[in-house]
Formats: C-alpha cells, structure tokens, sequence
C-alpha cells in the first residue's frame, strides 16, 4: 500500500514502552497508524469530465454543532487536496477520490445548495442534515469523511453506485459517528477497505451484514480504533481474496468475543497487531483460521490482557518470519501452548511473551531458533514464571538479548549453558530485577570484544545471585570495569 507500513509498527523508546496498545491511546491513534510523511505534493490525474454525468447518488450526514463549534470552520467533507495541505503533508495513495470528483459534489444544507466547500460555518446551534450529491461516474470514496469530527450519523441508503472500487478509510476519524446506516451500500467492485472505520471512537454498534466484500484484498486497521463496539458479527465477510487484515480490530478496547471461525484467510499474508489492545476480550475463536501463507504475526494478540486462554492449535507458521510482541501483555494467561509452531524461519522473537505477569509454565523444548536474530525483551515482566529451559535455544545468530528476563521476580532457575553469544550486541539489563535468580550457568557465553557489547547493568537488582553462583568465563564478571557495568 505504501501509504502504511504496518507491519514495522511504531517502536518503543524503551522497553518501558512495551505496552503498545496503551501508547495508542495516549498519543493520537490516527497518526500512530496513518501514513508516511512526504514533504511534496504530487500531481493528481485529472478525470475526463462526461457532460451525460447524473447526481442522483447521495449520503445523508447529520452534525451536530454545540457552542464551541459555533461560528467556527467545521469539516464537513474531505478531500486529498485538503489532506496534502492540512496534514502535514502526510503522503495518500494515488487512488485517494479524484479532486475533479469532490469538487463537483453537490452539498444541500437543509433544503439549502451551499457553494461547494471542504468547510462549513454553522451560525446556529442545533443539528443539521446534510445532503451530498455525487456524479455517477464516482469510483472511489477514499477518505470521504476522513476527520470529519462533527458528523454523528451517516445514511448510506440512497448511495447506490456500483462502481466504487475504494473505499479506504472512508470514515477514518468520524471520532463522534454513532450511527450508520450502510444497508444498501453497493461494495461488490470494492478492493480496499483498509481503515474504513478507523477511530470511530463512540460507534457501538455496526450491522456490515450487506457488505459484498468479495473483491476486497485490504482490510487493514479496518475497524482500528472503534474504542465503543461491544460486538461485531463479521462471520457474513467474504475474505478469499484477503491479504492484509493487520489491525483489522486493533484498539477495539471494548469488544469481549469475537469469532473468526468462518474467515477464509487462506491467502493473508500479515496478521500483525490484530487484536492489539483488545484488552475486554475474554474470548477468540480462531479455529478455521487459516494462516498457511502468513509471514508476520506481529503484536497479534498484543494487549489482550483479559483473555484467560487461547487455543492456537490449528496455527501454520512455516512461513513466519516476525513473532515479536505476539502475546505481549496478555496479563490473564497462565499458560500458552505453541508446540505446533514450526519456526524454521522465524527471525524475531522480541517480547514475544513480554508482560505474561500470570504465565507460570511455557515450553519452547520444540522450537527451532536457527534464524532468530532478536530476542530481546523476550520474558519481560514474566512476574510469575519460576523456571524456564531453554538448553534446545539454538543462539548462533543472535545479535539483540537486551532485557531478555528483565522483571522475572520469581525465576530461580534457567538453563543457559548451550547458549552462544558471539555475535550478541547487546546484553544490557538481561537479567536485571531477577530477584530471586541462583546458581546461572554461562558456561558459553562470550564477549568478544567489550566496547562492542552492551553489558551495562546486565546483573541489576539481582538480590540473591553472587559471583560464586555465576558460572561463566572469569574475564565477564572479573574485570573491574564490566563489574560495574553489569551489577
């Protein structure tokens, strides 16, 4: 898509910052998940306009103007000329609805044609509907309504054209949209409907029954940010043709139960960040999900911190590449069982578990880490974990264990001794507040070269363990210098 790269996600300044889903709330959702920067504003392709051309297609939208919106430019609809000048250049597809188009719709405030305009000042308090003619010859409703504050209802009934082909964030940002009436929207040729409903923040109910999704390839972050929603029956969506549904429900912090058991995901490739802060959801059916072609599994299941259980049995995983932060802050699980999970070419791991407070027993005997590069951060705040073994780890190309079992406070035991550091950068804060740790063997570990590995603090607040009880080379914990780094 280029216009978001969801499968990086945002990265943490520091691993405080773990908890994604909360830095979602706390900063603004749509510019954490929106669209890259680009400082130059590229030129539109202009539509040959067909003198034949019918409006009889229209939307109703309802606004509501209160006090502090008296008298003040309100956005009534949007526009990509609007979106490169107001939003800081944020870069937009090139399939954005063409310019031609918008500026052709015909706006009844009322019973009142109003000269076209991206802005309306409303002199009177009240609510007030509003009519939006379009040409026939419309294909794309790509960020329509995006950031359209004010609208709190929106009619699709009398919209029936059947030529739309995008509809990209369409309602992206209706932040007090509470009503929606999509039931005789034509979606059959649609192909995006990535962001659709994104950041509807107060919309808690959503009948998308109708939709004909066949055609659809993207539907990223499509209900992201829907903070409101309860439930969302999604078992009538035709996904065959599906290869994104990263965020698909992510920020959805108020949904309990959601079934996917009738998705055809067969050909997804990214399923990051999901069910990122879904943090009511006590239940997931995922026991059709199909994830033979899925590489990324990013932030999967990250935040979901009520969920006692998970069932991931079913699980395909040979073609994935990045597990990092996949069950991060499921705070309710006391155990998660990935013995089906091939790993063969799995390359990150980072805080794959990080914030498991609950988890008391994970085996990862089965494994294969041949590939792995990144596991930093990996048991971060594990609180409740006593012993872990991970003598089958194969480390060789490892290069990040940062933080590794930071905040285990009740690991006494881990079985260390077959793993390999040659070419680990960074070991800082790796077993630091591991209070209750005895007995370490780190037979194999090495530091090839000091000012190239981070071992600052590596040790840190580890009460019960002393010199005698790490077994390592003698030139780690020796050295006046690393001694003070690494306690």
């Amino acid at each position: 898509m280029g216009a978001c790269d969801s499968t990086n996600g945002p990265k943490p300044q520091s691993y405080s910052a773990f908890n994604y889903y909360q830095n979602v709330k706390a900063q603004d959702f749509l510019k954490q998940i929106n669209m890259k920067k680009n400082t130059q504003i590229r030129p539109r392709k202009v539509k040959v306009v067909n003198p034949n051309e019918k409006f009889e297609d229209y939307i109703i939208s309802e606004i509501k103007i209160g006090e502090h919106a008296l008298n003040k430019d309100i956005r009534i609809i949007n526009s990509y000329e609007e979106q490169q000048r107001n939003e800081n250049n944020y870069d937009f597809d090139d399939d954005v609805i063409n310019e031609e188009d918008i500026k052709k719709c015909r706006i009844f405030i009322g019973n009142q044609l109003i000269p076209f305009s991206y802005y309306f000042k409303f002199t009177q308090l009240g609510t007030f509907q509003i009519k939006y003619y379009f040409s026939s010859n419309i294909t794309s409703l790509c960020h329509l309504f995006y950031l359209c504050d004010f609208i709190t209802s929106l009619d699709f009934t009398y919209f029936k054209n059947p030529n739309i082909t995008n509809m990209r964030g369409m309602l992206q940002g209706c932040k007090f949209l509470t009503k929606i009436n999509l039931s005789n929207l034509q979606t059959q040729k649609v192909t995006d409907m990535s962001y659709m409903f994104a950041d509807c923040r107060l919309l808690n109910e959503l009948n998308i029954t109708n939709l004909k999704t066949q055609n659809v390839t993207d539907m990223s972050y499509m209900f992201s940010g829907c903070q409101s929603l309860t439930n969302l029956n999604v078992s009538n969506l035709s996904t065959q043709n599906v290869t994104d549904i990263s965020g698909i429900f992510m920020g959805c912090e108020s949904l309990t139960y959601m079934d996917l058991s009738n998705l055809d995901t067969k050909n997804v490739t990214n399923m990051s960040y999901i069910f990122s802060g879904c943090e009511s959801i006590t239940n997931i059916n995922l026991s059709n999900l199909n994830t033979q072609k899925t590489t990324n599994m990013k932030g999967m299941f990250q935040g979901c911190k009520s969920l006692p259980d998970i069932n991931v049995s079913n699980f395909n995983t040979q073609y994935v590449t990045n597990m990092s932060w996949l069950f991060q802050g499921c705070a309710s699980l006391p155990n998660i069982n990935i013995s089906n999970f091939n790993t063969e070419n799995l390359t990150n791991m980072k805080g794959m578990f990080a914030d498991c407070s609950s988890l008391t027993n994970i085996n990862l005997s089965h494994l294969n880490t041949k590939n792995v590069t990144d596991i930093s951060g990996l048991f971060w705040g594990c609180k409740s974990l006593v012993s872990i073994n991970l003598t089958n780890f194969n480390t060789e190309k490892v290069i990040d264990m940062n933080y590794m079992f930071h905040g285990c406070e009740k690991l006494r035991n881990i079985n260390l001794k077959n793993f390999m550091t040659q070419n680990v950068a960074d070991m800082s804060y790796m077993f630091s507040k591991c209070y209750k740790l005895r007995n370490l063997d780190l037979t194999n570990f090495k530091i090839e070269d000091e000012k190239k590995t981070n071992i600052n603090s590596m040790f840190s607040d580890c009460k019960s363990l002393t010199d005698s009880e790490i077994k390592c080379e003698e030139e780690i914990i020796t050295d006046e210098f690393a001694r003070r780094k690494i306690y």
